[in-house]
């Protein structure tokens, strides 16, 4: 839609989407190589392993040099010499580094090239071909009027779209403007936001970005707020303490690699002190860092005297290591500094040059300010509506899911907010201000009710749930949807909502456990009926406990199953006159008391003229409540789910769901993938005490509690020996496993 609107804002010379290329990567080399020779696919992967530690080696070896390399160099061969050299003069290393370098590479790998001659050969010329070509997938160009992108670059057409001819470095080069378009999950959570509380989401003119109230809630939970989801990065812009938009985005900004030398200090409120006074001038709004790309240009612009053409092009040629174009550009860089320097030219230059020092240390991975203060506006925007609108926005994040972790995350911020201040008179005034601002009728504070202090996110229920995430606003409660469970869609879900709303359904809390199983039976009836759901998907919305206000889902199972076995797969036409042979009696799940003491007609063979719909009355009242065993609802609800578990145990110790049980070489070490029923969280983690494990047997499909976890450190081989890293991993060192539900 956004592409659309541009390609139809501007002439059609002006608009093209960016021509993009795959380059074949350095074990897909090997692979297809290790095809054509015809090597067996266990020395293939041997092969692979050995490129990989060569590569581990060498970055370990020189951690400096290969900072910033994305390429793996393993072979020692001399398409990896010849890159090996040309990084060493983009980082000014000296012939003597670059020549250790080398010799250490080669030395390191001599192994691997004297046993596979063939590979080395045919890997220098196929590693980084370009084999695919594509669209840049986030980018369109639009050029200025005087330009003729058909005529100036090449176009061409591609499944309907205009290709530029030259790639976004290229377009870089001749500086053609490229509209960065992301794809943002938090648009759509807005968006649906808003649709739930009745109004139209805001443009960016008319929001208050200063308002007090969520600028007092922004800390309240990392959930929801754009780019500060993660724990990290949450706890920085907690110690920083926000009051503004700017501060967002200042800590946005130090998240970014470049920042690592400065962020704690930026975050601490350290002042920097820079090579000068100009240029502390110039950083003051950043508290004296270099932060953003922008202030290498303002650097570039407003001291160094230099166009805006110019100090953005000298700029991405630092980012990019392109000595050349700075040593080219560094006599009018010092010239303009030294002019407005107060200081002595030899000064000033040393000045200026440590300052540039600085930029190249800066600035591979430095952050465009106006990039993260866009970030920051959609992340205090998720903070406005959360604090104003919290249940609507729950509905909105968990509409707008695109995994259990997803769904988990919109789970705990209901349980983590306390929205007891919702009640506050100033609150609920500056919230009818903002329901009157943004859906044209008029509301004030009066209008707005009480909440309580905490949502409940309550699973899919019957007379509540629609196909998606549902609003209760009278309860102030939120309901899960079944759109997403299979077989069912938006238009089912709709339905069965609207026969909740019959009147022998609305009223069950005034009914008894009798009636309500009676009821459940017209239900079924009516459903099959008068809606489009199919008998099995009825059959899986009961054994997901979604008619659970009808009584426990084994009786209503079992209501099922004897209605499908006496009409015959649930056919109704002779509900009120049913015959059964006399013969096949005895075979049919049927009370005969019952039955026979209904009215009826007799031959010899025969017995005719049953009202079922009076049996089935009779003998469902009588039925007793019971429940599933839980680990088969369990299986249920993954089966029809497509993965996610609906059911959640409010316990102290949490129980956990075995999901996944694997063994490797030691079958008493296994590996478990365990569901939380508390949390809904996943959490993986493996045995170490196999003795313990013997005593204790647990395995897939068990529940068990009381369990204790341990953190440790990942080991790897390196040379023969085994050591730790900074990878962690999670030991379950005891549990039990209950008897109620095992």
């Amino acid at each position: 839609m956004v592409y659309d609107y541009i390609i139809n804002s501007y002439p059609e010379k002006q608009t093209a989407y960016i021509i993009s290329f795959g380059t074949i990567k350095a074990l897909a080399t090997i692979d297809s190589l290790c095809r054509a020779y015809d090597i067996p696919l266990d020395e293939a992967a041997e092969l692979k392993s050995t490129f990989k530690e060569n590569n581990e080696k060498l970055i370990k070896k020189f951690p400096e040099f290969f900072e910033e390399v994305k390429e793996q160099l393993g072979f020692g061969s001399d398409a990896e010499i010849e890159h090996i050299r040309a990084l060493g003069a983009k980082k000014d290393a000296t012939d003597e580094e670059i020549r250790n370098v080398i010799a250490y590479h080669k030395q390191n790998t001599q192994a691997v090239r004297d046993k596979y001659p063939n590979i080395i050969r045919y890997y220098n010329g196929l590693f980084g071909v370009p084999v695919s070509q594509g669209i840049h997938p986030a980018g369109i160009i639009v050029a200025p009027s005087r330009v003729d992108l058909f005529r100036d670059y090449g176009v061409f057409m591609n499944d309907g779209k205009r290709v530029l001819s030259i790639d976004m470095d290229e377009c870089h080069d001749v500086s053609l403007v490229k509209y960065d378009i992301l794809g943002l999950k938090q648009m759509q959570i807005l968006r649906l936001t808003c649709e739930t509380a009745g109004i139209r989401v805001p443009l960016s003119h008319e929001m208050d970005w200063g308002d007090p109230i969520v600028w007092k809630h922004m800390m309240d939970s990392p959930i929801g707020v754009f780019q500060f989801e993660g724990s990290y990065a949450y706890k920085l812009l907690s110690e920083f303490g926000p009051h503004c938009v700017d501060d967002m985005t200042l800590v946005n900004a130090a998240l970014r690699p470049s920042g690592a030398s400065y962020r704690d200090n930026l975050i601490a409120g350290i002042p920097n002190k820079n090579p000068s006074k100009e240029i502390d001038e110039l950083l003051a709004a950043n508290n004296g860092y270099l932060v953003y790309q922008e202030d290498i240009i303002r650097f570039l612009q407003e001291i160094c005297g230099l166009s805006g053409s110019e100090a953005d092009n000298i700029r991405r040629g630092i980012a990019h290591k392109e000595e050349k174009r700075l040593q080219e550009a560094m006599p009018k860089i010092l010239e303009g500094y030294c002019e407005k320097s107060s200081h002595p030219r030899e000064q000033a230059e040393q000045e200026a040059k440590t300052f540039i020092q600085i930029i190249k240390d800066a600035s591979s991975y430095m952050f465009g300010r106006n990039h993260a203060t866009g970030y920051s506006m959609v992340g205090y925007k998720c903070v406005f509506f959360r604090t104003y609108f919290p249940a609507e926005f729950i509905i909105g994040y968990l509409n707008a899911a695109k995994s259990n972790d997803d769904i988990v995350k919109g789970d705990t911020l209901a349980d983590e907010l306390d929205i007891s201040y919702l009640n506050d008179p100033v609150v609920k005034k500056r919230k009818a201000e903002i329901i009157s601002a943004y859906s044209g009728r008029h509301v004030t504070a009066d209008d707005i009710p009480d909440v309580p202090r905490k949502i409940v996110v309550y699973r899919p229920t019957f007379g509540k749930s629609k196909g998606r995430y549902t609003f209760d606003p009278e309860n102030y409660a939120i309901y899960k949807g079944v759109g997403s469970i299979k077989g069912l869609n938006a238009s089912a879900s709709d339905e069965l909502y609207e026969l909740a709303q019959k009147p022998e359904y609305k009223n069950l809390e005034n009914m008894s456990a009798a009636e309500k199983r009676v009821a459940f039976y017209h239900l079924i009836v009516d459903c099959l009926l008068n809606t489009s759901i199919k008998k099995n998907n009825l059959k899986s919305l009961i054994e997901l406990n979604f008619f659970h206000e009808f009584g426990g889902d084994a009786t209503l199972l079992r209501i099922y199953d004897t209605l499908g076995a006496l009409t015959g797969d649930f056919k109704f036409a002779t509900l009120h006159n049913k015959s059964f042979k006399k013969a096949e009696l005895p075979f049919l799940d049927l009370d005969l008391d019952v039955l026979m003491s209904l009215p009826h007609n007799e031959t010899e063979k025969m017995l005719r003229g049953f009202d079922m719909d009076l049996y089935f009355t009779k003998v469902f009242s009588a039925y007793k409540d019971e429940n599933l065993p839980l680990k088969q609802r369990l299986e249920t609800e993954k089966e029809a789910t497509g993965g996610t578990y609906l059911t959640r145990i409010n316990s102290r110790s949490p129980y956990y769901y075995i999901m996944e049980m694997r063994t490797y070489d030691r079958k008493n070490n296994p590996y478990f993938t365990l569901f939380n029923l508390k949390t809904g969280l996943i959490e993986r983690c493996s045995v170490s005490d196999a003795r313990y494990y013997i005593n204790n047997t647990i395995q897939q499909g068990d529940v068990i509690t009381n369990c204790k976890f341990e953190k440790v450190r990942k080991k790897k081989k390196v040379d023969g020996q085994y050591i730790e890293t900074d990878q962690y991993k999670t030991i379950l060192k005891s549990w039990t496993k209950p008897k109620k539900f095992n």
